[in-house]
C-alpha cells in the first residue's frame, strides 16, 4: 500500500495543556498533535468555534502561536499556524520531538 499522506510537515503526538483565545473568547484545552505548520487542539468543553476563526494559542514551556481554524475535529479543531515566524515553528517541532522522540506519527 502506497503512502499517500499529503501533509506539509510531519506530525507528532503530544498531550500537553494549552490555553488561548478563539477570537476574543478564552479557552483551555489539550494538544493532540503538532507539527511546524499546525496543531490539533481538543478538550475544549463548551468553547465555541468555527472554521476560519483566528486563534491565539499559548503552549506552556514552548511559546505563543497564532493561526486559523482549518476544520473541526472530534472534540476540537485543527489549527494552521500563521506564516509569521519560522524560527518559532521550528522550536515547536523540536519541543514535540523531544517530548516523544523523533519518530513522527504522520508524514
Amino acid at each position: 500500500m502506497a503512502d499517500d499522506d499529503q501533509r506539509a510537515a510531519p506530525r507528532y503526538a503530544i498531550d500537553a495543556p494549552v490555553n488561548g483565545l478563539v477570537g476574543s473568547e478564552p479557552f483551555e484545552g489539550r494538544l493532540k498533535d503538532v507539527s511546524k505548520t499546525g496543531a490539533a487542539v481538543v478538550g475544549m468543553g463548551d468553547a465555541g468555534y468555527d472554521n476560519y476563526q483566528f486563534v491565539s494559542l499559548h503552549m506552556e514551556g514552548i511559546g505563543d502561536f497564532s493561526g486559523q481554524i482549518q476544520r473541526k475535529i472530534p472534540d476540537g479543531f485543527a489549527l494552521q499556524f500563521s506564516d509569521d515566524d519560522e524560527e518559532e515553528r521550528q522550536k515547536l517541532e523540536a519541543a514535540a520531538q523531544a517530548s516523544i522522540g523523533t519518530r513522527p506519527i504522520y508524514g
